[in-house]
């Protein structure tokens, strides 16, 4: 699981974590899941928007747009949200030599910067691996979609229903849908862009006139 806390509940469905044995995932599911894995990859790197929601019961207590893009072991995230009224702008990436994140909102604006020897491969692919984090599936096809229904997952702290909209004609994953302790969250890829430029990982700190510098 990645660390960024802002980012958890894209981390969360898109798991990467324990793979275990004796899966009960039927075929099909795993090879449409390969499929949008492949569908959303490139060499020349990947940049990708989403909009996000997460409701309370009928509240809707989060909702905003998040970009993310990656080129091979260099990564960038941007994450505008409005929060119980509030806005708060999350942002952050690694360049290959230095990690960092700058968060402003809820009355902060600090800047962390960190010199690390970390070699993640494509932190933000968009690589499905829930036929590995869930023991079942169920797959329909609802007009341009398959829709698949995870459940019964290995890690007692996942979300116990995942719902993920596959796009039939592309493959691109439409929606994923979660419910967890009353809280529904929804994320919906809205752009997918293929090639980006090396230089977008860099922090710029020009941008950031105002924060609080924490260099580690």
């Amino acid at each position: 699981m990645k660390k960024y806390i802002l980012l958890a509940i894209t981390t969360l469905l898109f798991a990467c974590g324990i793979v275990t044995a004796n899966a009960q995932i039927p075929a099909d599911v795993s090879a449409l899941l390969k499929k949008s894995s492949a569908a959303l990859s490139d060499p020349t790197g990947l940049e990708y928007e989403m909009d996000i929601k997460v409701k309370m019961l009928v509240v809707n207590i989060m909702s905003g747009k998040m970009t993310m893009a990656s080129l091979g072991e260099k990564n960038r995230y941007t994450m505008t949200a409005k929060a119980m009224g509030q806005e708060m702008i999350t942002e952050g990436g690694f360049d290959g030599e230095y990690e960092w994140e700058h968060t402003k909102g809820f009355g902060a604006d600090t800047l962390y910067i960190t010199k690390t020897t970390k070699k993640s491969a494509g932190e933000y692919d968009i690589n499905f691996d829930l036929d590995k984090e869930y023991r079942k599936a169920k797959m329909k096809k609802d007009g341009d979609y398959y829709v698949i229904d995870f459940s019964d997952p290995k890690d007692s702290e996942a979300p116990s229903k995942v719902t993920m909209k596959i796009n039939a004609k592309n493959y691109y994953f439409h929606e994923m849908k979660t419910n967890q302790s009353g809280a529904t969250i929804i994320l919906t890829l809205t752009k997918v862009k293929k090639g980006v430029q090396d230089g977008i990982f860099s922090c710029d700190l020009k941008k950031y006139p105002q924060a609080v510098v924490v260099r580690k």
